[in-house]
């Protein structure tokens, strides 16, 4: 009887061993290598050094690297450059004393290039390179300045009259230009030559007007005022446009180039109707050209042109505009066609569409928008203009230039408060995916809880210290009946987070641990059941959560790493936590679980979470598209992807391996 009741037991436990896929592993701890951590992202180091157009090294420029094309693509040569709106920089910071920003950088596995882009205006466009190439000192520098010393004309001592040099056909639009200022070439001004000349803009001033106009932030409408100027001082007024940059323009699209025109107009001729081209063109509003090629190549930030007055009466230009004029300005879209096989003359264009040129004044646009903001900067005693041109983005930084004048101040036919809305931050994004069963190994599909999630450090302003942190999870499957919940620890004392008390934070040790959800099913407005995992099933779109933590004091960038945010799954209860491979659990944790079953903990060790060289329990993938397999399967992680089993042996031979990039669709929920 006593056989019987013991093969009868043991048949029992053979069950339950199978259901739930119980393998037994070998427990001896010391078999474990514990330089694999599992990670899905490899370490690389960045040197960068920003020039400014003298050559100079340039402490405080802004510089954002991103690990895909934060550009849209284009279709045509003479599309703009659009940022996209769901790619965030890996790092964002700011170069330091000598002009240097070294940087260690955390990116998946299978980077192959970085796209590094100079936020602050002026040092250059978008640099690709390759990882191979990370060995170098990277330049970010602008067109360098060459400058005419002969003649400086940062300001006219006499008055100054120049001929109306007219370079359009079909169109009638101007430029002043004489030999020695202009290579119509290629557009370019040479710097120190007459009415051109340099202004050095420093980092700090830069980066100021980047708030007013910062890249994809949409910031104005374009049904704003008119912001025209409008001559009233007795004795008139001289202007000077200095270029300081094109926000992004000709980042993705190289052959971009575009030119600033202005205009002028009295009451008498005040513009009544909308945009045709025969009207923005007439002969009455002298549409000049300022810079006649904004593409970074060809022209160097800093510089300055003087605007002349086209007087009727005498058929000249002159340095003076006279009490009761207008002057707006016209964004020219291809404006300079340097290979000449446009109609028009030397290398102008005129591009006659509903869109173009874009104006700062109304009327002159068929959307009857307007295409120009103008601020007047009292800390800097001086007007930003910023240019929109097709009004899809409404950034209107796709072109920023700097006005200043004799008097200092202008009359301004209307005006916008400037709006500072530019916040610093990089992020890191992927997807988190657990296996419930631990210490048990369990069918090992990572279905049980996926959550996507992107952390996010948000920097003050000219320098690397953290204020915020921003938390963003989106649970995308359920695979499990079980009542499960989520946290993240964060290695700061809960009295450096300003609002704590907004949120379910625990105490732990100097550390914060929140709770983003005590029940992971509040996502889906507590459904029950399998969730995005049954093959077959439709799809459930969960609610994204994000939590900002603001601090109490700013923190060195050295201080917080994405490495050392901890999130876990907690299952069924609170006491039982699941974390990343070697990642401690929380003081809530049931410790005496560790070593049991299938788990090789070594706590003494600060081993957690491994159950051998192959298989962890809880996975960080650098892919938020990641897709996981779907319910039923056991070890439906082998069989989605065939690459996982060898991650750690080619590990070993030195190799990186992508296992996720290669998968198999039948197993694919």
């Amino acid at each position: 009887m006593k056989k019987q009741l013991i093969f009868y037991i043991s048949l029992f436990f053979m069950a339950v061993s199978c259901n739930d896929d119980y393998e037994a592993i070998d427990s001896d701890p010391t078999k474990l290598d514990t330089n694999f951590t599992f990670s899905t992202r490899k370490e690389i180091t960045i040197d960068l050094l920003a020039l400014n157009p003298l050559g100079e090294k340039s402490e405080n420029v802004l510089v954002s690297i991103y690990s895909e094309s934060p550009y849209k693509e284009i279709s045509n040569e003479s599309d703009d450059a659009d940022l996209k709106s769901d790619v965030s920089p890996v790092y964002s910071g700011y170069t330091d004393a000598a002009g240097k920003l070294t940087k260690k950088i955390s990116i998946s596995s299978s980077t192959s290039k970085l796209y590094i882009v100079p936020v602050t205006l002026g040092f250059g466009s978008m640099k690709e390179v390759t990882i191979s190439e990370l060995g170098k000192e990277i330049v970010l520098q602008g067109k360098t300045a060459v400058l005419n010393t002969g003649v400086n004309s940062t300001k006219a001592s006499n008055e100054i009259f120049r001929d109306q040099i007219s370079v359009g056909r079909n169109y009638k639009f101007y430029h002043y230009f004489n030999e020695s200022e202009l290579n119509v070439s290629d557009g370019s001004l040479n710097l120190n030559s007459g009415v051109v000349s340099y202004e050095k803009l420093s980092p700090e001033f830069l980066n100021y007007i980047d708030h007013y106009f910062p890249e994809k932030e949409q910031n104005y409408s374009g049904d704003e005022e008119d912001t025209d100027f409008k001559i009233t001082d007795e004795n008139g007024a001289e202007i000077w446009i200095t270029y300081i940059g094109d926000g992004g323009f000709t980042n993705k699209n190289p052959k971009v180039c575009n030119g600033l025109y202005y205009y002028s107009y009295t009451d008498s001729n005040i513009p009544d109707k909308s945009y045709s081209a025969n009207y923005i063109a007439k002969s009455d509003y002298a549409l000049t050209a300022i810079f006649p090629n904004v593409n970074p190549g060809y022209i160097v930030p800093g510089t300055r042109v003087q605007l002349l007055y086209y007087n009727k009466e005498t058929g000249k230009y002159q340095s003076t505009f006279p009490k009761g004029s207008y002057v707006g300005f016209a964004l020219n879209h291809m404006g300079y066609n340097y290979n000449n096989t446009v109609n028009d003359i030397l290398g102008f264009s005129l591009a006659q569409t509903n869109n173009n040129p874009s104006c700062t004044t109304k009327k002159f646009n068929s959307d009857k928008k307007t295409h120009g903001i103008i601020h007047w900067d009292i800390s800097h005693s001086c007007y930003i203009l910023g240019m929109e041109r097709k009004g899809d983005d409404n950034d209107f930084n796709d072109l920023v230039v700097k006005i200043t004048s004799n008097p200092i101040r202008l009359g301004q036919v209307g005006s916008v408060d400037p709006v500072d809305n530019n916040e610093i931050s990089y992020s890191r994004e992927g997807t988190l995916a657990f296996e419930d069963n631990w210490p048990q190994k369990g069918d090992y599909d990572f279905n049980d809880f996926v959550t996507n999630y992107k952390y996010s450090f948000v920097k003050s302003e000219s320098s690397n210290n953290i204020t915020a942190i921003v938390l963003s999870f989106k649970v995308a499957a359920i695979g499990t009946a079980s009542t499960n919940g989520f946290g993240i620890q964060i290695p700061l004392n809960r009295n450096l987070i300003s609002n704590a008390s907004d949120f379910n934070i625990e105490e732990d040790n100097g550390k914060s641990t929140l709770i983003i959800y005590n029940n992971v099913r509040e996502s889906y407005n507590n459904a029950g059941g399998i969730i995005n995992a049954s093959k077959g099933s439709g799809t459930k779109e969960g609610t994204e959560k994000t939590i900002r933590l603001e601090l109490t004091m700013p923190i060195h960038e050295s201080s917080i790493l994405f490495d050392d945010l901890n999130p876990f799954l907690f299952v069924q209860n609170r006491e039982r936590e699941i974390h990343l491979v070697d990642y401690k659990p929380t003081s809530k944790m049931d410790m005496s679980l560790f070593g049991t079953k299938d788990d090789k903990s070594s706590v003494e060790n600060n081993v957690f979470y491994r159950m051998d060289n192959q298989k962890p329990w809880a996975l960080d993938i650098c892919d938020k598209n990641w897709r996981w397999p779907y319910e039923n399967l056991s070890n439906g992680i082998e069989l989605a992807y065939p690459k996982f089993v060898s991650w750690y042996t080619e590990w070993k031979k030195g190799d990186v391996v992508n296992w996720t990039g290669e998968a198999k669709e039948e197993y694919l929920w």
